[in-house]
């Protein structure tokens, strides 16, 4: 069997220092979730920020919902 601190011995040192498994990565603190109001009520100048899958990572492809919210608040900058 070969274990993970075999990989991070090599010829020029112990690399174990610059490793990063599960059990020792860095996590994100944990926040309290917010209420969300619908419909949701953009500001002037305010960002979009849209989290998810590949969908939205599609979406920026084409400019059809970013078309949507300009002409939907056309003077907020957004």
């Amino acid at each position: 069997m070969f274990l993970k601190s075999q990989l991070l011995l090599g010829e020029e040192g112990d690399f174990r220092k610059f490793a990063m498994f599960a059990e020792n990565a860095k996590r994100a603190k944990p926040i309290n979730p917010i209420q969300t109001k619908l419909p949701l009520t953009l500001e002037k100048k305010e960002r979009i920020a849209l989290i998810g899958n590949t969908l939205f990572d599609r979406m920026r492809n084409f400019g059809h919902f970013e078309a949507l919210i300009q002409k939907a608040h056309p003077k907020h900058e957004i």
